[in-house]
């Protein structure tokens, strides 16, 4: 992404700029943080009223936290990994990271696609099936829960 757009309007910020103007986007290290404060902010009793949250929130934290632990897969069999994977995985994650309003959800997850790949690594058949499983149940649940619901998408 970033070389892509240096190179196509020789701007090395060029990535910066089109998120900070086309999308009001920007890096924030303390990202998350962030985030945990904007959902424990929609949880609480008064919220019965008003019977949605935002479900890019616990969605993202579910994903960051996944998102570690892929990595920390990854590292496990680093001697296995090229430098290119290893470079696209990283940066991937620091964009999902320290995106202010846009969390480690499942649409920016997959884009870290050595890190996703790595479950097979660990996985065996028994254990890969059970993981397409719970994929289906979760895909079903969350798509009735964001098309037939009234929450916001994930």
């Amino acid at each position: 992404m970033f070389a892509f757009l240096w190179a196509w309007t020789g701007n090395p910020l060029a990535y910066v700029v089109a998120q900070h103007d086309g999308w009001n986007e920007k890096f924030d290290p303390l990202a998350l943080i962030r985030l945990a404060i904007r959902l424990v902010g929609q949880i609480h009793l008064s919220h019965f009223n008003h019977p949605t949250i935002n479900m890019n929130w616990p969605v993202g934290l579910i994903g960051a936290v996944f998102l570690v632990i892929l990595l920390v897969l990854m590292f496990r069999i680093r001697r296995t990994i090229s430098p290119e994977a290893w470079v696209w995985t990283l940066g991937i994650s620091f964009i999902a990271l320290t995106s202010e309003w846009v969390p480690p959800n499942p649409r920016l997850l997959i884009t870290a696609f050595p890190a996703v790949i790595v479950l097979a690594y660990y996985l065996k058949s028994k254990g890969y099936y059970r993981l397409l499983v719970v994929n289906g149940i979760l895909l079903a649940t969350m798509s009735a829960i964001t098309f037939v619901g009234f929450t916001l998408r994930p």
